[in-house]
C-alpha cells in the first residue's frame, strides 16, 4: 500500500467538488457521484457567526457535546455509515486509483450522521451527557440526522479557519477518524501520516480513504461542527442583533429601538406613541376560562398606562360589552377589567372558540403628554412639531387644544346593505362613493364588517377576493365560515 495520496484521486476530489459532487470512487466520474458536495457559496450554507480561532471555553478545553462560549461550535461524535457501490479493489487499474500496493477488495466511502442519541448523549458507561446546543431537537439537529441530506444545514467546522504560521500547533479543528479491526474491535486514530490516506469533506460529511484495510475500518469521527447561524439569518434587514450596537435578545411585536446611553447600544422598547386606533383580537382555545381569570392578550401592551372605558372598547363574538374597574367586576356591575397592560378578566366564563376584539384610541398610549406646538418654541428649527392643517384646527385662546373637524383626513364611511345576492360564497358591495376596501388597502385594522348587528372576523368568517391579477377586488368579500349569510342578511361596512 502507498503512503501518499495519488494524483487521480487528488485532482477528481478538487474537480468533483469544484462541480458540486463528492468523491466516492476513483472509477467514478463527476456525472455518476450521486451525493452533492458544494464550496459554500449560497448565504443558507455560509456561517453567519465568527467562528472561534480556538474552540475552547472560559474552563479551557471544550469536552464532548460541549460549545463554545459563543454558542457557534460543538464538539461532537458521528456516526459512520457505509456507502453502497462504493467497494472496490483500489490497485486493480489506472481507473481504480492506480500505483497502489496490493490490496483487497472494500468499501472506501462512508457518510457522516449525528448518532441516535445526539438530543440526549451518554457516555460509554450509558450516564448522561449534558448537551450544550441550545438549538438540539430542531431544525438539522436532530437523532441520526445526515450531513449531506441538509445540503449544507449541518456542516464540520473547517480546517482553514484557523492558523498557526509555526507549524507546531496541532490544528484544533482537525477531525479524529476512529477505526476497528475486521473483528470490530476499536484499535485507535487514523493519523495523518498513516498508510491508509484518507480524504474528509467537511460539507457533505464524507470520510474517503484511497486505500483499504480490513483492520482499519472508520466507525466514528470526533470533530467540532458549526451550530451558529447562517448568514441568510444574520446577515441583511432582518439581523439588526448582529450589529455591534444593537441588543434585541427578545424582541416582541410592535416594539421600537430606542437608544441607551448607558450602554451605547440600541435596544428594543414598547412604542411610546404612535396614535389612531390599535385593534387586538384573542379567541379562547384548549378549555374555557373561569370568571375572573387574567386572560394574556397577545401583542397587548399600554406601557405602563391604564387603560379607561373612554378609549377602549371590548366585543365578544361580535357585542359590545360594558367595562370598569376590577372592583366593579368583583362586584357584578361590568362585563370586564383590564387587570394589567396585557391582560384582560372577564366576569364570565369565556368558552372555547370565544372571540375578543378589543380597540384602543390613543393619542399617546394615553400617557397625557403635552403636545409640542410650533408656536411654543420657533428655536425647534428641525423638530417634529404639530401645526394647523387639513382636519387639524389649533385654538389660539388654548394653545394646547387641538380641534379635529370630520372635513379632513380623519373620517369615516359607514354604508349599510341587504337584499344582496352571492355567488360561490362570495358578496359584491356596490358604495355610494369613492371609498371601497381599497381605498385603505384591505387594511383589517380598518375595515369593520357587521352581519345583522354582529362584528365579523377577518380571515375567520370572511376574507377579501383575488382579482386574478395578484391584487384583491375592492368591493368584494368572500364568506369563509360557518354559515353563509341569507339574502335578508343587513351588512354593515365601516371603512376608517
Amino acid at each position: 500500500m502507498s503512503n501518499s495520496k495519488t494524483t487521480r484521486n487528488l485532482s477528481q476530489f478538487a474537480e468533483k467538488k469544484l462541480v458540486g459532487r463528492a468523491h466516492t470512487r476513483a472509477d467514478r466520474s463527476d456525472v455518476s457521484e450521486g451525493i452533492p458536495s458544494n464550496i459554500q457559496l449560497t448565504t443558507t450554507t455560509i456561517f453567519g457567526e465568527v467562528v472561534p480561532g480556538t474552540p475552547a471555553d472560559n474552563a479551557g478545553s471544550i469536552a464532548l457535546y460541549g460549545c463554545d462560549s459563543n454558542n457557534t461550535v460543538q464538539k461532537v461524535e458521528l456516526d459512520v455509515t457505509v456507502i453502497s457501490g462504493t467497494s472496490y479493489d483500489a490497485d486493480a487499474s489506472t481507473d481504480k486509483g492506480g500505483g497502489d500496493s496490493p490490496q483487497g477488495t472494500g468499501t472506501h466511502a462512508y457518510s457522516l450522521s449525528l448518532p441516535s442519541d445526539y438530543e440526549s448523549p451518554t457516555d460509554s458507561s450509558n450516564n448522561p451527557i449534558t448537551n450544550h446546543n441550545p438549538k438540539k431537537g430542531t431544525g438539522v439537529f436532530v437523532n441520526d440526522k445526515r450531513l449531506y441530506d441538509t445540503l449544507g444545514g449541518l456542516q464540520i467546522v473547517p480546517t482553514n479557519l484557523w492558523i498557526d504560521p509555526t507549524f507546531v500547533t496541532p490544528n484544533p479543528y482537525d477531525v479524529k477518524i476512529y477505526y476497528q479491526d475486521r473483528n470490530g474491535v476499536a484499535q485507535g486514530i487514523l493519523g495523518k501520516t498513516d498508510h491508509i490516506d484518507w480524504f474528509i469533506d467537511p460539507y457533505a460529511g464524507i470520510v474517503f480513504l484511497q486505500e483499504f484495510d480490513q483492520d482499519k475500518i472508520p466507525y466514528k469521527v470526533e470533530c467540532f461542527i458549526y451550530i451558529g447561524d447562517m448568514a441568510n439569518v444574520t446577515g441583511g434587514a432582518g439581523a439588526l442583533n448582529d450589529l455591534s450596537d444593537v441588543n434585541i435578545t427578545s424582541p416582541t411585536n410592535n416594539q421600537v429601538l430606542a437608544y441607551n446611553s448607558t450602554s451605547s447600544k440600541w435596544e428594543a422598547q414598547n412604542a411610546s406613541g404612535g396614535g389612531g386606533i390599535e385593534r387586538y383580537s384573542y379567541t379562547q382555545t384548549g378549555s374555557s376560562a373561569a370568571a375572573d381569570t387574567a386572560i394574556t392578550i397577545s401583542g397587548m401592551d399600554f406601557d405602563g398606562a391604564t387603560p379607561s372605558v373612554a378609549d377602549t372598547k371590548v366585543f365578544l363574538n361580535g357585542q359590545l360589552l360594558t367595562g370598569g374597574t376590577t372592583t366593579q367586576l368583583g362586584n357584578d356591575e361590568v362585563d370586564y377589567a383590564f387587570s394589567s397592560d396585557t391582560q384582560i378578566k372577564f366576569g364570565f366564563v369565556l368558552e372555547v372558540d370565544d372571540h375578543v376584539s378589543i380597540y384602543y384610541i390613543t393619542t399617546s398610549f394615553s400617557t397625557g403628554k403635552d403636545i409640542l406646538l410650533h408656536t411654543d418654541d420657533a428655536a425647534f428649527n428641525n423638530g417634529r412639531v404639530i401645526t394647523a392643517g387639513d382636519g387639524i384646527t389649533i385654538s389660539v385662546a388654548t394653545p394646547r387644544q387641538l380641534i379635529v373637524n370630520n372635513s379632513g383626513l380623519l373620517q369615516r364611511t359607514k354604508e349599510y346593505f341587504t337584499g344582496l345576492t352571492h355567488s360561490s360564497n362570495e358578496f359584491t358591495f356596490s358604495f355610494a362613493g369613492s371609498i371601497n376596501f381599497g381605498t385603505v388597502s384591505h387594511s383589517d385594522h380598518r375595515i369593520d364588517v357587521f352581519v345583522d348587528g354582529l362584528l365579523k372576523q377577518k380571515d375567520q368568517d370572511y376574507s377579501f377576493v383575488d382579482d386574478g391579477n395578484g391584487g384583491l377586488e375592492n368591493n368584494k368579500i368572500e364568506w369563509i365560515g360557518g354559515s353563509t349569510p341569507s339574502n335578508s342578511a343587513r351588512f354593515t361596512i365601516i371603512i376608517f
